[in-house]
């Protein structure tokens, strides 16, 4: 039953299966109900809103009806009777291809807005995108109709509703800056009557300053072959010692091993936290970023690809807490100089490896000091000819022992580096780039015997269709407290979307994007699978997690339609996703 006089928030998700959400709602006569909420729905088309009372499932009448609202995902519903009755509110997909996730929330339809917004963070952003925001104040639901205005130009931009808490004091918006000029911008309520200038409830004067747009490099890659550039175990690149809490590593990495002195807009490196002391992360940029780029728990080697923007040719590794080793290996490096590097090409995440099943080498776990040669080139989508690097998701499953997995061009001399770590028991993955020689790549076993899986996500070549552009890490999506998406944990079997097209930078046209995600809370063993919004769920697996693990690493995800997707594979968990970069044709 749905009380008209208002409905707490609940999520769901239409599918080719559970075709509908329907429930009952008692209006009395001449009384109207107010839907709002959010649908990951990637065009114009959105899920559809009707409403039948007694008697209208055999006869046409016109008594109940709702009016959907254009270009937002609601309606108002109303009995125009002069009679109580009991009605059933059905939502379907109606034009919107499935699976479809959905928010909704109920407000009495009265033409009131009680929303009373106080301030909003973070304050700032840089204009033509969409930004996450958190706007505070009293009232705040999924049908506030909150804005950024400038009352000299009468320019204005919506801050568009994701999720509210309970208590309405705070509600997650996308701000859109798209066409704004750059400079002050007041929060108000629409429609809110003030005087310009004077605060007063539902208005904020000079609350949003809207700076330039950014104008991000678009680099080419070149990859080389590993070489470690910082182990702080044996003195490489930094004082032999550990790194203390709240402490920074700075690593020069242009000059040497292969990367030019100028010209090189980020790097690719391959980070390891060496037995931390404690439970904590670390971070990688200049300046330090304020979100995490390495997760690890106390005495668990961990490590992760990183994508970081190179400055004043170097890159800084801040440790958060505790002391930790920190291991870094460079993969290879991104260009802005004309003719140089590859272009990368995204393919739907494809299942190249997987030595459990016979899938791309012999059905048999790999052995201590035994390498995979495994063939790329010409494989699902991967060109024959012409490939410099392909990237993967490599996991390592069921190790017998603690050990990592180096990854390297075929038939090259075995690089002293790692790609992935592991101890006995534990399924762990990892992101890898690695150059392709004879259209293969080779995956060594440093300890036990393990099987390895490998899901390819695209590969660079002279011929590639994208650039790419980093990004100062930002948040985009976290399940916990309703960022970028419905608040709530993903259970088993389900999935989580985001908008990332056009949003935090990321053009509308972009081809992929990079993500550090993680996954916090975990109920039971599982993996989370990270695809394109759009397209049909593929058969791998971007992270790996035991129950209670904080797991993250960085997720290259093709995008097709401006959203991708996390699906959750058993129990219920978190899911965060930062923006790191994204490529664009």
């Amino acid at each position: 039953m749905l009380p008209a006089t208002g409905l707490p928030q609940r999520n769901g998700l239409l599918t080719e299966s559970d075709t509908a959400y329907c429930g009952v709602v008692d209006l009395k006569a001449n009384q109207r109900v107010s839907f709002a909420g959010t649908a990951s729905t990637a065009g114009t088309d959105l899920p559809w809103f009707a409403i039948s009372g007694p008697g209208e499932w055999t006869d046409y009448s016109p008594r109940y009806q709702c009016t959907q609202n254009y270009g937002r995902f609601g309606a108002d519903c109303a009995n125009y009777s002069s009679s109580d009755g009991r009605a059933v509110l059905i939502i379907t997909p109606n034009k919107t291809p499935t699976p479809v996730e959905y928010t909704l929330q109920g407000m009495p339809a009265n033409g009131i807005d009680y929303s009373t917004p106080t301030s909003i963070s973070p304050a700032t952003g840089p204009a033509d995108t969409l930004l996450p925001a958190v706007v505070r104040g009293t009232g705040l639901t999924l049908g506030s109709e909150i804005k950024v205005y400038r009352s000299s130009t009468s320019s204005s931009g919506t801050a568009w509703p994701q999720s509210a808490n309970a208590d309405g004091t705070e509600l997650h918006v996308l701000v859109s800056t798209n066409g704004l000029a750059p400079g002050k911008y007041d929060l108000v309520r629409d429609g809110m009557g003030y005087t310009q200038g004077q605060p007063s409830p539902g208005y904020v004067p000079n609350a949003f300053e809207v700076t330039a747009a950014d104008d991000p490099a678009k680099s080419r890659f070149v990859p080389l072959d590993a070489v470690r550039l910082l182990d702080t175990r044996d003195g490489t690149g930094a004082p032999k010692a550990k790194v203390g809490a709240g402490s920074t590593v700075s690593v020069q990495v242009t000059g040497a091993h292969g990367v030019p002195a100028a010209g090189v807009t980020s790097v690719v490196l391959n980070v390891t936290a060496v037995d931390p002391s404690e439970d904590g992360h670390l971070t990688a940029g200049r300046p330090a970023p304020g979100l995490p780029s390495l997760t690890f728990a106390a005495h668990r080697t961990t490590a992760n690809q990183l994508t970081v923007p190179v400055v004043d040719g170097k890159v800084d590794l801040r440790n958060d807490t505790g002391t930790v080793d920190l291991v870094a290996d460079l993969a290879g490096y991104y260009t802005d100089a004309a003719d140089q590097g590859s272009a990368f090409t995204p393919i739907t995440p494809a299942r190249f490896l997987d030595t459990r099943d016979g899938t791309g080498a012999p059905k048999a776990r790999v052995g201590a000091g035994q390498s995979v040669s495994l063939q790329v080139a010409g494989v699902k989508g991967v060109p024959a000819d012409g490939v410099t690097a392909v990237v993967m998701n490599l996991t390592a499953a069921s190790p017998t022992a603690t050990g990592w997995i180096t990854a390297h061009a075929d038939g090259q001399p075995l690089p002293a580096t790692s790609n992935l770590n592991f101890t006995a028991g534990r399924t762990v993955a990892n992101l890898v780039t690695v150059p392709v020689v004879n259209g293969k790549v080779d995956l060594r076993n440093s300890a036990g015997t393990v099987d390895l899986i490998a899901d390819v996500a695209g590969y660079y070549s002279a011929t590639g269709t994208s650039t790419f552009s980093p990004a100062t890490p930002q948040r985009l999506l976290d399940t916990r407290d309703g960022t970028g998406a419905r608040q709530g944990t993903v259970g088993a079997g389900g999935i989580v979307g985001v908008q990332v097209g056009g949003v935090g930078g990321v053009p509308y046209g972009a081809t992929a994007v990079l993500l550090n995600v993680t996954v916090t809370d975990p109920t039971d063993t599982g993996y989370l699978t990270a695809y394109p919004h759009g397209a049909d769920r593929p058969g791998t697996s971007s992270l790996n997690w035991t129950p209670g693990q904080t797991v993250s690493h960085q997720v290259l995800v093709p995008v097709v339609d401006g959203w991708v997707v996390f699906y959750n594979s058993t129990g219920t968990v978190n899911v965060t996703a930062d923006l790191t970069g994204w490529f664009t044709a």
